[in-house]
């Protein structure tokens, strides 16, 4: 059984035709761990490439990405190094300090001594 990029789509490709991320995603994974030229990347024709680049990152997907100058011109490569996102440390902290909270005991109130009230001084 193969494993779905997109579990909330019916289908990979239903997600792919939706948003730009899974087009670029859907490069990416195919030439996982390769470097994929910028210009194969612009043949998707999404203008905002960089912004959801920086969205799969946000979402945990580890894409590197390298530039030469070459003859004076400037090129980009980008690499997806897994095709399972990983939690980023701020998240992943977040969720420990969640799970922590969770399975501490406590009370909804704090509970004050026998006998004294809270406003009272």
């Amino acid at each position: 059984m193969t494993r779905r990029l997109y579990p909330h789509c019916d289908t990979d490709a239903e997600c792919d035709k939706k948003n730009q991320r899974g087009r670029i995603l859907r490069l990416l994974t195919k030439h996982l761990g390769s470097w994929v030229p910028l210009s194969d990347i612009l043949d998707l024709r999404i203008g905002a490439y960089c912004r959801r680049i920086y969205e799969l990152r946000r979402i945990g997907f580890q894409i590197e990405n390298r530039t030469e100058w070459q003859e004076g011109k400037r090129h980009s490569w980008y690499r997806l190094l897994s095709a399972t996102p990983t939690l980023l440390p701020s998240c992943a902290s977040e969720l420990r300090e969640a799970a922590r909270k969770l399975q501490s005991p406590s009370t909804l109130f704090p509970t004050q001594p026998e006998g004294k009230h809270r406003d009272d001084n």
